[in-house]
Order: structure tokens, then C-alpha cells, then sequence
């Protein structure tokens, strides 16, 4: 088969792998940025910040805190991303399709059909002769892409990438050729990358890499229009407050670098071990134990590496050593700059494209020692260990983890339809203990299932309350939370208009859904006390500086129906009847997404 052909056969396994993607409908941020366009969003922002999620602005998180973000959140909490293409790609969508998700969905698969397509061209330009097919391949079976590509508020990620490997393309042609145009062309696709997500900037470390790898005359110069790309970008980027602050998912290397630098040595095994062993990271980000073992994994499988590396490349032609190197150095470099994000394997995107040509490389060089019967039993074992993962389960777990998405997409959105939201006045629903981001997204999902129009959600979204007339269903006064900790909680009624809620295993702010909106180092110690224009929230107990007993106050009686408590219960979010008082009711632990399953 000509390198053409296997280049455009290998683009469509790619796309036909994800294309159970279509069914996915909206998810999550795919509400909120939609609620932002249609002028009805608690944190209205302009067309080109939708992923403004909690701004500098502290009156504007005063109004989120009213309107259902959790009383916890750190005081100086800041989650905004800066992509303004992205933004007005997803503004695009909207203007075009309004709210049919199938369309978006097609224009997310576009993008990723630009991306296969460049990557392929990528590698038979500048990937070793021998193993760009290999490594092509490996890339196109990451179903690290699955989210990226499924969710539509994620594929800035994609786009991030099709933009700097564009400019990657044309760095490369004007320095092995002498194209002059792209001198030019280099840096200003690295822009509109940028200006598409954070993931641009792990994406630009390819050029950096070549740029130190190969050493050609004047590179110190070839890599200066990118090192003031990153510079400015890097400066506006502060300038304009974006980032995350105050989050224990996220991390803010340049506000808080000591807790960054804490915190990198447990998460770039993570990575390493999911970019070469493809293990589960995603689980790591919910599951502390899987965590530990992973980290493990990713210290063995970097010991592996460093010390086999070095060995295969001896083995193969001086030029085809020379490109492995500077692709294994480039996603060296992603895979460190992508680290501040929110773990799991979609932080991989761009470190995928050199950890392809590696692995490719080491596969290849354990074939070869395996048929020349040297040491034939350590080469099998590392054929298992990545041929497996890499290529057979690999070929079964991206349009398995497509399919997973679509239908837990799918799941939410009856738990958003089916919860027992009514009540004849104007109401709060507030949800008691919930494991799941969903949580926050659980009122703008069901205005979605409901059908109800901008023009009705914009006065609500103004604080209206009975604006849609007759018994409410959807929860117009807004939403609340009391915990989304991952442990067993208590509750017990105290008062007419008071309830406490108690972890008898743990404390209020355990697990990975409350830690993005508190860092670990803030604490909340016994005696802390939170105002909301709803209730008052009082910590009674804690243990070292994280809760383990609360008391909410409302500000009407708990049985007054206009307050809605739910829980999540029999596969559903059911209303919760406020016990007598004295009375405790024991709420296990349960996750929303695997009801969503079913």
C-alpha cells in the first residue's frame, strides 16, 4: 500500500472510531455556554469568554454563590480560561443551529478529521521513515481523544492543536527548505492556537524541541518569534486574570508555584504511565488508592524508558534517532506543560503526538530483539506491556469510551428530566449531598429537557421568581448545594429552619469535585462562617481545617415549598421530606454517573 493511501486509510479508522459521538447531545459546560449566548446565565460574559467560568470579579461570585455554586468555593477563586476562538466557534455553532447538538458534533469531527489528517502528513514529513505508519496508527487508536472529541466545550483542545501543528508544518518547511513564508506563518498559526485554548501552548513545544534538537545555524534566532509568542500571550493571560486560582483540580503555577511544584511529582508519573501504558488516569482523578498505584506504575515505566531509550536509538539509523529524539523531547515538553490542568487523559492531547513516535520506537526495537532471540523474554514482556494497551485494547476502548460518553451523556440528562422538582410557588432547589460536578448543572439541563425559551429563562435568570407562571418545575430561584463530597454524610434537623450535616468518615470538602472550587491549603476550620442570600452556613466541627459537621441556616422554614431538598436515591434525585426534629437520616454514598449508566 502507497504511504497516501495508509495515510488516508488510517484517517478514516480514526474518524470511524468516534463517530458514536454524534449521539452525544450537550453535556455539562455545553448549558452553561449556551445559557451565556442566549443572555439567561447567572455569570453572563460576552461571546468570546464562554469559558469564564468563576471570574475576578467577587460581586459576580456573590451572585453565582446565590444562584447554586457551593458556599465552599475558595474566597479567591478564580476558573477562566482564556479562548476567544473557541468561544466564537461555539457562538457560531449557536448562531447557525441553535439547540441541535448534532451539528456541533459534526463540526467538532471536522476539526478532528483536519487534526488526523495534519498529524499523518506530520509524521511522514518528520517522523522516522520506519515508523511514522506505527506511530500514525498508535496516535489514531489514543482514546485519550474520546472526551475531546465527544464533548463539545472540550474540543478547544483539538482546535488548539490543529492550528500550532499547522504552524509546526510551516517552521519545519522554512528551515529544512528555506520556505520564507513560514517564517511568518509559524507564529501567527501559533496565535490563533493559542487564542483557541491553553493546550496550544503544549502543542508549541514541538518547535522548541526540533528547534534544540537539531541546532542548525541561527536556531537560537528561529525560536525567538515563538518565545515572544509565549511571552505576550503568557502576559495578557495574568493581565487579564485568567487562569485558575484557589483550586485544588487546578493549579496555578505562577500564583501559587510551591503548591504547583508540590503537587508535580505525583502527576507527571500519572501522565507518563497513561501516555506510554495508556493506564486509566481518569479513574486517579476520583480514586485515591488508584491513584497511588498509578503514580507507582508511571515511576516504573519512566525508569523503563530512560534507561531502554537510549539502547533502541543506538539501534536505529543515526537520521531516524535524531527525529525520535526530538519528538520524545516535544512531548516530554507537553506533557509538563499540561500539567496544571484538571487531571486526566485529555491533558495528553498534545504530548500524544511525540509519545506515539516513542512508543512506535520501542515496539519496534522489542520485535527486532524478540526475532533475533536476544533476550527474548524481557522483549516479549515489553511487547505485551505496550502492544497490548496501545494497539489491541487501544482498537476497542476509544469507540467503547465514545459509546460510554455518549450514553452517560445521554443518563444525565433524565436525571436533569426526571427529578422531583415541584412545588406550587416559585422555588429552591437545593441538593443535600451529591458527588458529581452535575450538581451545578443540574437547572440548566432541565430548562434544556423542558424546552423552556431564552425569553422565558432571562427573567429568572434576573432573579423573577415566578416569571414562568403556575406551579414551578424547574427551580426559579435558583439551585444550592450543601456538600459534593465523596463520603457516607448525616443529617439531622436542629431547628424549624436548620439542619446539620455531619461525615461521620470523613470531612465536607473530601474528594475531587469539591476540591476544584477549594485548594487543600485553604482551609475551612471549625467556627468559619458563610453567607448566601439563602442561608447561613456554620462550621461546628473540623478536622485539620476541613469540615466534618456544618449547620444550615435558611432563611425560611425547612418545610416551606419553596425550598426543594434533593437527594440522590433509587437511581434518581429524589425530594427528601425534612425529618422531625432531633431526627438524623443517613444519606450513603452514591454516584450519579453510574445511574446515568443504567
Amino acid at each position: 500500500m502507497s504511504p497516501r493511501r495508509a495515510h488516508l486509510g488510517l484517517v478514516l479508522l480514526g474518524l470511524c472510531l468516534v463517530l458514536p459521538s454524534l449521539r452525544a447531545g450537550f453535556f455539562a459546560d455545553d448549558y452553561l455556554q449556551i445559557a451565556q449566548l442566549e443572555g439567561w446565565s447567572a455569570n453572563p460574559v460576552g461571546p468570546l469568554d464562554l469559558y469564564s467560568f468563576v471570574p475576578r470579579d467577587r460581586t459576580r461570585l456573590a451572585a453565582l454563590l446565590d444562584r447554586g455554586a457551593p458556599y465552599f468555593a475558595a474566597p479567591n477563586l478564580e476558573l477562566r480560561f482564556l479562548r476567544p476562538l473557541s468561544s466564537a466557534l461555539m457562538a457560531l455553532d449557536h448562531a447557525l443551529f441553535g439547540r441541535r447538538p448534532v451539528p456541533y458534533h459534526v463540526h467538532t469531527l471536522l476539526w478532528y478529521a483536519a487534526l488526523l489528517a495534519l498529524v499523518g502528513a506530520l509524521y511522514r514529513r518528520a517522523a522516522p521513515r520506519s515508523l511514522w505508519l506505527l506511530a500514525f496508527l498508535i496516535f489514531c487508536l489514543d482514546d485519550g481523544h474520546g472526551l475531546s472529541v465527544t464533548f463539545i466545550a472540550a474540543r478547544n483542545a483539538v482546535v488548539s492543536c490543529v492550528l500550532v501543528w499547522l504552524g509546526l508544518g510551516a517552521h519545519l518547511r522554512w528551515r529544512i527548505h528555506g520556505w520564507r513564508p513560514g517564517a511568518v506563518l509559524a507564529p501567527l498559526l501559533g496565535a490563533l492556537g493559542l487564542a483557541a485554548g491553553e493546550m496550544g501552548l503544549a502543542a508549541l513545544a514541538y518547535v522548541v524541541a526540533w528547534e534544540i534538537c537539531e541546532r542548525r545555524p541561527g536556531w537560537r534566532r528561529a525560536l525567538a518569534p515563538t518565545a515572544l509568542l509565549v511571552a505576550v500571550y503568557l502576559f495578557i493571560y495574568r493581565l487579564l486574570g485568567a487562569g485558575a486560582h484557589g483550586s485544588g483540580a487546578y493549579l496555578d503555577p505562577f500564583g501559587d508555584p510551591l503548591g504547583y511544584l508540590a503537587e508535580l511529582p505525583a502527576r507527571l508519573p500519572l501522565l507518563f504511565s497513561n501516555l506510554i501504558l495508556r493506564t486509566p488516569v481518569d479513574f486517579a482523578f476520583s480514586d485515591q488508592h488508584l491513584r497511588a498505584a498509578l503514580v507507582v506504575v508511571g515511576v516504573v515505566a519512566a525508569v523503563v524508558v530512560a534507561l531502554w531509550l537510549p539502547r533502541a536509538l543506538r539501534r536505529l539509523p543515526p537520521d531516524e534517532a535524531a527525529r525520535v529524539r526530538w519528538m520524545g523531547l516535544g512531548a516530554a515538553g507537553a506533557l509538563v506543560v499540561a500539567s496544571p490542568g484538571l487531571i486526566g487523559d485529555r491533558l495528553l492531547f498534545a504530548a500524544g503526538l511525540g509519545g506515539a513516535v516513542v512508543v512506535a520506537c520501542l515496539l519496534r526495537d522489542a520485535w527486532q530483539l524478540f526475532r533475533a532471540r536476544r533476550g527474548r523474554l524481557l522483549a516479549g514482556l515489553a511487547l505485551l506491556s505496550l502492544g497490548l494497551p496501545n494497539l489491541v485494547v487501544a482498537a476497542v476502548a476509544l469507540p467503547a469510551k465514545t459509546i460510554f460518553l455518549a450514553k452517560m451523556f445521554d443518563g444525565y440528562r433524565h436525571l436533569a428530566r426526571e427529578a422531583e422538582i415541584a412545588a406550587p410557588v416559585p422555588a429552591r432547589v437545593v441538593l443535600v449531598a451529591l458527588d458529581d460536578l452535575f450538581a451545578l448543572q443540574l437547572l440548566p439541563a432541565r430548562a434544556f429537557e423542558q424546552g423552556r425559551t431564552p425569553d422565558e429563562l432571562r427573567p429568572i435568570a434576573r432573579g423573577e421568581g415566578g416569571a414562568l407562571g403556575g406551579p414551578d418545575r424547574l427551580g426559579e430561584l435558583g439551585g444550592g448545594i450543601l456538600s459534593m463530597a465523596a463520603t457516607p454524610h448525616r443529617l439531622r434537623r436542629t431547628g424549624p429552619d436548620t439542619l446539620e450535616l455531619s461525615t461521620p468518615e470523613g470531612s465536607l470538602l473530601d474528594g475531587a469535585w469539591a476540591s476544584i472550587f477549594r485548594s487543600p491549603s485553604l482551609p475551612l476550620p471549625r467556627g468559619s462562617v458563610v453567607r448566601t442570600s439563602y442561608m447561613t452556613v456554620t462550621v461546628l466541627d473540623d478536622r485539620a481545617g476541613r469540615p466534618t459537621r456544618a449547620s444550615f441556616q435558611f432563611t425560611r422554614p425547612l418545610d416551606d415549598p419553596s425550598l426543594i431538598f434533593l437527594v440522590f436515591r433509587d437511581g434518581g434525585l429524589r425530594r427528601l421530606t425534612m425529618p422531625a426534629l432531633g431526627a438524623v437520616v443517613e444519606l450513603p454514598q452514591l454516584k450519579p454517573f453510574e445511574a446515568a449508566m443504567r
